[in-house]
């Protein structure tokens, strides 16, 4: 229906794909609108929302909420969601995993820029030395915030009593991206990614996420997600 609320997202944003789930998980009807990355840039997505990111849920015509923590409250409808033990959860993957994973992409993106030579052909061996540094450093410092808030969320939380809630659910999806980003992880994760693999596999939603992402051009994939 036209009047149903409408999630303005990007299929590779991590965020995205978080709230994307939860309405899966809620089985709460909407509309999707996707972007490309240039269009978030773009005066008409800016009128949306000026920072240029997403994503944006339009609960109803030309009202938006545009952070996450406040959509998924908004989708909860649960005041106290934020002080319970899902919201730390979900607090947790929105500060320290979110920021491991962003340095680990700057990481990755300063590596693949590296290799292609795209200092340029003339740059001095220096300058390529110090992206090189500039990469190892951001793979280092981002590996260490995933850790350490991965250990406190563990530590934290009660993950098996939690099922499928947003903050467990956030850390599924910061976690697929991270170990999509770092080979170290993604080893020294090994054993417990397995797990959260079978667990989810289990749960209905997982399969309807799958499903969304399936027909779309996405560049990584989740945990256990299948071609």
């Amino acid at each position: 229906m036209e009047d149903n609320p409408r999630l303005h997202w990007h299929e590779d944003s991590n965020f995205s794909r978080i709230v994307k789930w939860i309405l899966l998980d809620l089985e709460i009807e909407h509309q999707d609108v996707f972007y490309t990355w240039q269009e978030l840039n773009a005066p008409e997505f800016k009128s949306i929302n000026p920072l240029g990111l997403v994503p944006v849920w339009e609960f109803a015509p030309q009202q938006m909420l545009t952070d996450s923590i406040r959509i998924v409250s908004h989708l909860l409808h649960r005041e106290n969601w934020l002080s319970s033990e899902d919201g730390a959860l979900f607090r947790i993957c929105d500060v320290n995993l979110a920021l491991g994973v962003g340095l680990l992409y700057q990481g990755h993106r300063l590596e693949k820029s590296i290799s292609r030579g795209e200092s340029g052909p003339k740059a001095a061996q220096g300058d390529t030395q110090t992206l090189q540094r500039f990469a190892n450093w951001n793979r280092e410092r981002g590996r260490a915030l995933f850790l350490e808030g991965w250990k406190h969320a563990f530590e934290n939380s009660n993950l098996h009593a939690l099922k499928t809630t947003p903050g467990l659910i956030a850390l599924y999806v910061h976690t697929s991206l991270a170990v999509f980003y770092d080979d170290f992880l993604a080893q020294h994760l090994e054993k417990e990614t397995q797990n959260l693999v079978q667990y989810f596999s289990q749960i209905q939603s997982f399969n309807k996420m799958q499903a969304a992402l399936k027909a779309r051009p996405i560049t990584w994939k989740l945990l256990g997600q299948k071609n």
